[in-house]
């Protein structure tokens, strides 16, 4: 199975109080010992993984201390000693500490929630019937569930980490060299080894300029911030043959190119992994149902590769991860179109509004957003109507953390933006990570806990602002901004009137 390398540790501990819990059996003469140090082991490795939260290891010592819990959980509960009156109040005391822990890891976007809460009602289910098992039928019986109950503490929480997905071996792919046509037609044909059943796929893509991606005839999203700018989705596959397909386009004054990484998780929990190369085919047309699995493109040429990840043309990609990395590289300084584009003239004082519609891609539910902000002035950040913050600073961008209580069917960013020391340039600065996760009940869900779904926002000259009064309700989701104008990218970060600018800590989560 594909694992990350800072899950061996969670691995390794695991495995050592498993296997002291499965030997502490009372027919044993060294049962009070092996039961301290399985109680030991587990009760140090939730006060590490709880310390580990004021780290960088969040979502590792989220898993760690959870997959203590379990362990804690399994041993008490199987110990004569106590009666079952005591062994009901520590399991209690000890679901209160894991649910704790869930509640704190989600605070700080280091764990999917509900994955969590899944795994914790499956592990309570186990060792319930473990218990039983064993007041009916003894130790022997109960010993077999026992085991089974450890198993399932160490797979749970080890899936709860999310894939370490990247570029690093993926090339820039397109028709040919040098090609800055402006739309394209892709598709890649995946056919699993014998024996292997796909269940689902975990998709990164970026383009210079833009996508939209299909798998098996079905609309996935896509993404059109250029290619320092990968989205990333999950999706669910059918049991043999798949296809991914897409239509790309280029600006006219720039190369083209498309790069993509597919990890696909088979029923079995393995996976394989798709790099874009020189093995998918492209069109320099888009043909009807292009994107059907029935559709025959053994005609189409086989893709060029026009440079490996990471070349001077196109660099680094930002791909969304939880826990997010967020930065400013993408982003633009923009303003409305009272400005001409790559210009930051001195203006009067003014206020502006703007706004940027997100709608998830299929079957993807948001669960939260971190966003960068600051104004040259000031601002007023809402998300969906409700007011996140305020800045006054425009060498300092805000971080701020909102958590969505129940999954929107889109996501409405809206501005109120001053230029307050007139005359000066003015200038908008924004970023925003969405993290998004499949529904429970997703085909695509069925052992992929550790998919993540994550889309970029940043300021750029997809936004819409007007230039009159500020219209009552701006803020809303449901306001109408169709007759508004896009906006203009003064320049891009680190550029222009600005340079860069420091960014803040972030903030306490905003619910919404």
């Amino acid at each position: 199975m594909h694992l990350p390398a800072s899950q061996h540790s969670i691995l390794a501990i695991n495995g050592a109080s498993i296997l002291l819990i499965a030997t502490s059996i009372p027919s044993s003469q060294f049962y009070d010992v092996f039961s301290a140090v399985a109680q030991c082991i587990c009760s140090f490795a939730v006060v590490i993984g709880c310390f580990g939260f004021m780290g960088k290891s969040r979502e590792t010592s989220s898993s760690f201390s959870l997959t203590a819990c379990d362990n804690l959980q399994l041993l008490w509960s199987f110990d004569d000693r106590w009666e079952a009156p005591k062994q009901s109040w520590l399991m209690h005391r000890t679901t209160l500490i894991r649910v704790s822990i869930m509640s704190i890891a989600a605070s700080f976007d280091a764990i999917h929630l509900s994955y969590q809460l899944l795994s914790l009602m499956v592990f309570q289910v186990c060792w319930r019937s473990a218990f039983e098992a064993r007041e009916a039928r003894g130790w022997i019986s109960g010993g077999g569930h026992r085991i089974l109950c450890a198993l399932v503490g160490l797979v749970f929480p080890g899936l709860s980490l999310a894939s370490a997905l990247s570029f690093a071996n993926s090339n820039w792919i397109w028709p040919t060299t040098n090609d800055s046509r402006g739309a394209v037609t892709f598709r890649k044909d995946f056919t699993p080894p014998p024996g292997k059943s796909p269940i689902g796929a975990e998709v990164i893509m970026a383009a210079a300029s833009y996508f939209f991606l299909y798998v098996n005839g079905n609309w996935i999203g896509g993404g059109a911030d250029g290619p320092g700018i990968a989205q990333r989705f999950c999706v669910a596959l059918e049991p043999g043959f798949n296809v991914f397909a897409g239509d790309a386009g280029a600006e006219t004054s720039s190369r083209g190119g498309l790069i993509a990484t597919i990890l696909v998780t088979y029923s079995d929990l393995t996976t394989d992994t798709i790099v874009s190369d020189g093995t998918w085919r492209f069109i320099p047309e888009i043909p009807p149902a292009f994107q059907e699995l029935s559709f025959d493109d053994t005609a189409w040429p086989r893709a060029t590769v026009v440079g490996a990840y990471g070349n001077a043309q196109w660099g680094t990609v930002s791909i969304p991860s939880n826990p997010p990395v967020l930065g400013l590289a993408s982003s633009y300084w923009m303003w409305t179109d009272v400005v001409a584009a790559g210009t930051w003239p001195n203006l009067p004082a003014s206020q502006r509004a703007f706004r940027r519609t997100f709608t998830p891609a299929q079957g993807q539910i948001p669960v939260n957003a971190n966003i960068l902000i600051t104004a040259d002035d000031l601002y007023t950040l809402y998300v969906n109507g409700v007011q996140v913050g305020t800045g006054g600073t425009w060498t300092r961008a805000q971080h701020y953390v909102v958590n969505f209580a129940s999954a929107p069917t889109k996501i409405v960013v809206a501005v109120l933006a001053t230029n307050a020391n007139a005359p000066s340039p003015a200038g908008l600065l924004f970023s925003m990570e969405i993290n998004m996760a499949p529904p429970i009940a997703s085909p695509a869900t069925r052992g992929q806990g550790n998919c993540t779904a994550g889309e970029y926002i940043v300021s750029d000259n997809q936004w819409h602002s007007t230039v009159g009064a500020i219209p009552n309700g701006f803020e809303q989701p449901g306001f109408d901004d169709s007759t508004w104008d896009s906006t203009v990218e003064e320049a891009l970060y680190g550029g222009g009137a600005w340079g860069t600018i420091v960014i803040d800590p972030p903030s306490a989560p905003v619910i919404i």
